[in-house]
């Protein structure tokens, strides 16, 4: 996590947010992109990264009020957003979603220059 966050998570953070992943049942390279993940939304959702990473993996886990959040703000609908029934469902909804993310990311940056 510390690598996909290019050394912006403390390594106190690294351990807690990696065994808390690990203890879901998510794999270092699901891990990875979620990190990944997180470092683009810093912007959008104006969190740090450690604490957008574990909502994510609390989220995902439990399909809670922060995935939904987290959905919309990726651009997903509601109706996909209540289809993902497990885990990963939602995962793979979430990963599905980066690269119009990043477009929309893309767009911002080149609106505001």
């Amino acid at each position: 996590t510390q690598e996909a966050g290019k050394g912006m998570i403390s390594m106190a953070d690294t351990v807690k947010i990696a065994g808390d992943a690990l203890l879901r049942n998510f794999s270092p390279e699901q891990l990875y992109n979620l990190t990944s993940l997180a470092e683009m939304l810093e912007n959008v959702t104006g969190k740090a990264i450690p604490e957008s990473l574990d909502e994510m993996i609390i989220g995902i886990t439990r399909g809670s009020r922060a995935f939904l959040s987290l959905g919309i703000q990726m651009g997903i609908s509601r109706t996909k957003l209540d289809e993902a029934k497990t885990a990963m469902d939602r995962y793979n909804l979430i990963i599905s979603a980066i690269p119009t993310l990043q477009q929309r990311l893309g767009e911002t940056v080149h609106a505001k220059s």
